[in-house]
């Protein structure tokens, strides 16, 4: 027992021994290279090379370091691009720091215990046929050097520059300070503080076995957490041949408080909303990716559905559909109401110029569904569209959606290859309640009853008053039953005892309405009068005139016919001139002197005191219900044989009607009715 404990002794002292003399030996070579290190230089070059694979220059000091790890510290490192590369140098280090073990040297494994990087510049590049600088090429029949093991990884205060000519995309990442593991045999993490394009972030990146991913192996997985700009970022999945494919397959999930301070990181222009956040699952590559499982918000909006991209030609295409429950215009543009509202410039017409830039830059097929679009001056319900994008030409084929009580069905095409832009709309409204829609629009004239219209317009312009002003086509529009907000349609056909005496009408402030009627023919601009009927409880109007939907002026002269026979009717033709949202109405020049010149004949050649307010009789139209009659909007009144002699001086009374008129120089145009 004794003897083997006493060999076990002398076998430990033997080890101690020889370990203290390989140690001895280690350390003299150590210090025997670090005092001719430089007279090494070429061999020591020419080792890494052939372990790694690359062209290395080392311009500056090269030493060995007697640190707790034997350390090879280099200063100006040059590392040369592939001779496809545009660049000379695919990286320019001010310090190089290579740990290894003794054990791994005297064994020639490719294995470094730390490598460590300052003041690099370092230039990543991928261009159009997948090849990376990164990679190194290996001559057919070459053997490939076999991987680096590295157990530690350090950058700091360094820079990289990444660009993917294929993708048309790059960055430029700022590294404060890194720290990575790279074994061959494991997975490998990162873990870094920089900034993305002057952005500060902190990151944490895993995946599978380095060497597959440099060996562009299939089917690597990958993970990674980001905060950047008030926002966070997590994925997981798979890259499918990470250098030559990209071909990606992860979940991704996104939450933030304020978009618009991720700006600087996409080089892009985004609004100031938020909260927002969302997860959609990425799977695709070579410029072709799918969207699905979308599921995002912001605000008070939400998004789910589907989309196909495809990246890299002269536009980004786009397909798929969207569903939402709510979208506001102000979480999408982080504008207020108050903005939506064209300019308070007098117009009605909006001048704020449309997106066309927009189909400049994306072809594509979108479905799209909401539930309620939050918008102004007009909230749109359970919305559905088809929007197709092809060659800067716009398609947006059914629009159909409920506002204001009732519903609309839009189709519209705009033509953005030519400027300016035309535009064409073709659509119709029904049951839409006029009290909420016509105010909307900045009419001053506020009615009740529903409304409906349809049109089809062509025209040219930037924006909706520059379409307007120059469009050519038709519009049609009614307001059925409802009230009129003022009396001036009765009380133009009221007995002048009633206007004398407003206590004995029981009208109040508003007209009932039967209807309203009108038809136009618009030829640049112009919107002429085809019809136009207006009937109450009491009187039916007719009209003709003109809107100009360039200036927003109205000249429109009505024909007032009471339903009842009155004695004294005041029954006035009137004349509305003004603008679209400031208009007013007063009785029509012509009409008056043919009117105060009946009456004076009258009372000349029959001596007659009565004849002087026979002009203001009328019998009524005859017509109980003209919204029901289409060949009455210009309703004909039986003419009493009391009124005949009135006919045989119809030319005189125009020609003196026009005569009073030119004279008095009221108006521009005296156009009568027929």
């Amino acid at each position: 027992m004794k003897r083997m404990a006493r060999r076990l002794v002398l076998a430990i002292e033997v080890a101690g021994a020889a370990a203290a003399a390989v140690l001895v030996a280690v350390l003299m070579f150590l210090w025997y290279a670090n005092t001719n290190a430089g007279d090494y230089r070429r061999e020591i070059v020419a080792m890494i090379e052939r372990a790694t694979g690359l062209v290395i220059a080392v311009d500056g000091p090269l030493r060995f370091a007697l640190t707790p790890l034997p350390t090879l510290v280099g200063s100006d490192v040059r590392v040369a691009n592939p001779p496809w590369s545009e660049r000379a140098e695919m990286m320019r280090v001010a310090r190089v720091e290579v740990g290894f073990s003794p054990v791994d040297f005297l064994q020639h494994r490719n294995r470094l215990l730390r490598l460590a990087l300052t003041g690099a510049d370092i230039h990543l590049q991928a261009d159009r046929t997948g090849r990376a600088n990164w990679w190194s090429e290996v001559p057919p029949g070459t053997p490939a050097p076999p991987p680096v093991d590295i157990v530690r990884l350090e950058i700091t205060d360094s820079r990289i520059d990444y660009r993917d000519d294929r993708a048309g995309v790059g960055a430029l990442i700022g590294v404060e300070s890194a720290v990575a593991g790279l074994p061959v045999d494991g997975p490998f993490t990162v873990r870094a503080v920089g900034d993305w394009f002057g952005t500060p972030f902190t990151g944490r990146l895993s995946g599978g076995r380095f060497t597959d991913m440099v060996e562009d192996r299939a089917l690597w997985p990958a993970s990674w957490h980001l905060e950047m700009a008030g926002a966070t970022l997590d994925a997981r999945g798979t890259i499918d041949r990470p250098v030559t494919e990209m071909g990606l397959d992860l979940t991704l999930s996104m939450a933030g408080q304020r978009l618009s301070a991720l700006a600087p990181v996409l080089g892009v222009a985004l609004p100031e909303i938020g909260p927002y956040g969302g997860s959609v699952r990425l799977v695709g590559g070579n410029g072709h990716y799918r969207l699905s499982d979308i599921n995002g918000h912001v605000g008070v909006s939400d998004l789910a559905g589907q989309l196909d991209l495809v990246t890299g030609g002269s536009r980004l295409r786009l397909d798929g559909s969207l569903q939402s429950r709510m979208l506001s215009r102000q979480d999408l543009t982080g504008t207020g109401p108050e903005s939506w509202l064209p300019p308070h410039d007098g117009r009605v017409l909006d001048a704020t110029p449309l997106p066309f830039e927009a189909l400049q830059a994306v072809d594509g097929r979108l479905g799209l569904k909401v539930g309620r679009l939050v918008t102004r001056p007009l909230d749109l319900f359970n919305l559905e569209t088809t929007i197709e994008l092809a060659d800067r030409r716009l398609t947006v084929q059914p629009l159909r959606a409920k506002v204001a009580g009732g519903r609309i069905d839009l189709a519209i095409e705009a033509d953005a290859r030519r400027q300016p832009p035309s535009v064409h709309i073709v659509g119709s409204g029904d049951g839409l309640a006029s009290e909420i829609l016509l105010p909307a629009f900045g009419m001053t004239l506020s009615p009740t009853g529903p409304f409906s219209i349809d049109l089809d317009l062509a025209g040219w312009g930037p924006s909706l008053r520059a379409f307007l002003g120059g469009a050519s086509g038709r519009v049609r529009m009614g307001i059925g039953q409802g009230t009129l907000p003022v009396r001036h349609f009765d009380l133009i056909a009221s007995d002048l005892v009633q206007a004398i005496m407003p206590w004995a009408t029981r009208h109040g402030d508003r007209t009932e309405l039967n209807c309203l009627a009108a038809r136009f023919t618009v030829k640049d601009g112009l919107a002429v009068v085809q019809r136009l009927l207006i009937d109450t409880t009491r009187i039916t109007v007719t009209g003709i005139g003109e809107i100009n939907l360039g200036t927003e002026r109205v000249d429109l002269k009505l024909d007032p016919r009471p339903k009842d026979p009155s004695l004294i009717s005041l029954a006035t033709r009137m004349r509305v001139t003004g603008t679209l949202s400031d208009y007013g109405a007063a009785p029509d020049a012509v009409g008056l002197a043919k009117n105060a010149a009946a009456g004076l004949a009258l009372a000349i050649g029959e001596l007659n005191p009565l004849a002087l307010v026979l002009p203001f009789i009328s019998i009524g139209t005859g017509v109980a219900d003209p919204c029901q009659n289409e060949a009455a909007d210009r309703p004909q009144s039986p003419r009493p044989e009391v009124l005949a002699p009135l006919d045989d001086v119809r030319a005189l009374l125009d020609n003196l009607g026009h005569a009073i008129t030119r004279g008095v120089g009221r108006h521009e145009r005296t156009g009568d009715f027929p």
